[in-house]
């Protein structure tokens, strides 16, 4: 690997964990207020990201919590999303 590709690769991994921390925080939000569909959006969300790494079961885990929320709340258009 080049070292312009590994600085890319290494930017592209900050990126993702700005965007984690920052969707840590909108999910204790939207729990503290209780926004289940928003708290599901967090969670799909944190699992594209935790995929993109390549952190496979954990992003697993945060998609399979976003779906549980989808079918609680009967959330057909993000359960789709979160199965895709």
């Amino acid at each position: 690997m080049s070292s312009a590709a590994s600085q890319h690769s290494l930017g592209d991994l900050g990126q993702n964990a700005r965007a984690i921390e920052y969707l840590e925080q909108a999910l204790a939000i939207s729990c503290e207020v209780r926004n289940r569909s928003n708290e599901s959006v967090s969670l799909g969300n944190l699992g594209n990201r935790y995929a993109e790494i390549g952190q496979s079961a954990r992003a697993i885990e945060y998609c399979e919590r976003a779906l549980l929320i989808d079918r609680e709340i009967e959330n057909l258009e993000y359960r789709g999303r979160t199965i895709l």
